[in-house]
Order: structure tokens, then sequence, then C-alpha cells
């Protein structure tokens, strides 16, 4: 409940200190499915078709056993520059992004005998090991996206994009990344 009412406050003063440039975005169907998301984007006073976003989410413990995701949490940082309106931060959009993936490959495997054999224990079932390894990894790329206003306080936002890996805590060979999104907003 004190991590709730934090939050609040923040947001409340951030609506203060921001006044109109403000918005709170995040995606529900992620939410819905254990994907929990933020995203806040502020358009600049001197340039409303100039923005930074930040977003971070968190993927629970089922949602990454039911579909086997390696994800654990990431955090990204981005710029917008929207290039068909002349005077607020909506349609048409080109940016860059930096972005950071927490990512485990965790897995269970089965234990074999010095003959090649699986090893059983008492009850005849197979002996597991469950093996974690560390795959994070920080990327950097271009979006390219879109953004409704409804009402001048309700925003749909949709994006894709690619990324450059330019660090990586184990020794893949992916390059790239392809990113995409669908958030909802209310500005403030």
């Amino acid at each position: 409940m004190k991590k709730l009412q934090i939050a609040l406050a923040l947001l409340i003063s951030a609506n203060m200190a921001f006044a109109q440039g403000l918005e709170v975005k995040t995606n529900p169907v992620g939410f819905a499915f254990g994907v929990t998301n933020l995203g806040l984007e502020y358009a600049f006073a001197k340039d409303p078709t100039f923005s930074v976003c930040l977003a971070g989410w968190h993927i629970n413990d089922n949602l990454k056993e039911w579909n086997e995701i390696e994800w654990n949490a990431g955090a990204s940082l981005g710029f917008r520059k929207y290039v068909l309106s002349k005077s607020d931060d909506h349609g048409l959009y080109m940016g860059i992004a930096a972005r950071y993936i927490d990512s485990d490959l965790s897995e269970y495997n089965s234990t074999y005998d010095q003959n090649g054999e699986p090893v059983r224990d008492v009850n005849g079932d197979r002996v597991l090991t469950y093996r974690t390894e560390p795959k994070s990894y920080s990327s950097a790329g271009f979006t390219l996206g879109y953004k409704q206003v409804f009402s001048d306080k309700f925003t749909i936002d949709a994006l894709i994009g690619i990324g450059r890996i330019l660090w990586r805590e184990d020794d893949g060979n992916v390059p790239a990344e392809f990113i995409g999104g669908f958030n909802f907003g209310y500005r403030f």
C-alpha cells in the first residue's frame, strides 16, 4: 500500500510539474497476461513535436513458464520526432531508443549415468537438474510509429523498430532485435 501511495504522489507531482506535456501509457493486454508495464512520454514545451519516452515492464513467472519466455524485465529510453504534425505530439513519428533487457534462460535437464541411461529416483521418475544461464542485453535502434489522440486526453500508440545489440551477457550471435509496442495513454 505504501508503494502505491508513493507512486500516486510522484504521479501527481509530475502532473503539476509538467502540466499538459506528460502522458502515462500502458498496455492493458499485457497486464491481462501478466506483463506489468508503465510508460511515460513528455512533449517539450518549446517544441511539442519532440518528446522523450521512458518505459519499464516486468513479466511474471507464470507467463514466463507458460510461454517459455526468457525475459524477466526491461526498460527503455527513447526520443521521438512527430514528422507530420506541426504543433503537437500526434500522428506519424520516427524515433531512437535504447533498451536494457534482463533475461535468463532457465531449463530442466535430465540427468544421465555413465552408460547414457536416465537416472531415476525411487519412484521411477527421471531426475532433473535445473539450470539458469544469464542472457541479459542492451540495444539501441530506430522506431517508427503512429499515435492517435482522442478528446485531447486519451491516446493509442503503436510502434515497430529494429535495434542493434550493443552488449550481451552471454556469447550469443544474434546482432539485432525487432521490437513492437501497442499502448493506451492518458494525458495530464
